[in-house]
């Protein structure tokens, strides 16, 4: 006798409780080469679904928009992922930009690592640095605190990424040349210190 989903005991012998053998199953190799009209149809729901998933990026709930980072985070790890993102309308880069310095350290870290990953392509670091993730970067990299090791660690691949093109480099020059970047330390050190 076996348990059954129910807590009900089921025989062996009874079909509900046989093994599904793989054979049972469809597998990849067996099914029929995609149609043209099927790959455009899976095509279609595939930029429906991550319009939905870009939409939510603005949710009121912030476990919703940490979750949705998480998930956009994820797909620019692989190229197809990234080309997706990249050809989305209304470009999501600006709002991943955004994000940087934002409410949490895991909605941050994971919108800084798909900017890390979507930067990889020249056309979207172009676009990265025009939505000003290299000073976002540069700003938390001098601001963040021991804690925030993940965001740093991040901010500073951003950094890289966005240096390694003459745009980019042109930002980060201005960032130091003026004065923002001494601005920023000095923040920083005022705000660690305490003069007795």
């Amino acid at each position: 006798m076996l348990e059954g989903w129910c807590g009900g005991e089921v025989e062996e012998n009874d079909a509900t409780a046989r093994d599904v053998s793989v054979d049972a199953q469809p597998a990849a190799e067996q099914l029929e080469p995609i149609t043209e009209e099927e790959e455009l149809v899976l095509s279609r729901l595939e930029k429906m679904a991550l319009g939905e998933l870009m939409q939510m990026m603005e949710h009121k709930s912030p476990l919703v928009r940490s979750g949705v980072m998480a998930v956009v985070a994820g797909l620019s790890g692989s190229s197809q992922g990234r080309l997706a993102i990249i050809a989305q309308e209304p470009d999501p880069i600006p709002k991943l930009v955004e994000r940087i310095g934002g409410e949490s350290m895991a909605m941050e870290a994971a919108a800084a690592a798909a900017l890390v990953n979507l930067s990889q392509d020249e056309a979207a670091a172009k676009r990265v640095v025009v939505a000003g993730a290299g000073q976002k970067a540069m700003e938390r990299i001098l601001t963040s605190s021991p804690e925030q090791g993940a965001v740093r660690e991040t901010a500073s691949k951003l950094l890289v990424n966005v240096s390694r093109i003459a745009d980019g480099r042109r930002v980060l020059a201005g960032f130091v040349a003026d004065g923002s970047a001494d601005v920023q330390r000095k923040h920083l050190v005022r705000s660690r210190c305490t003069i007795k």
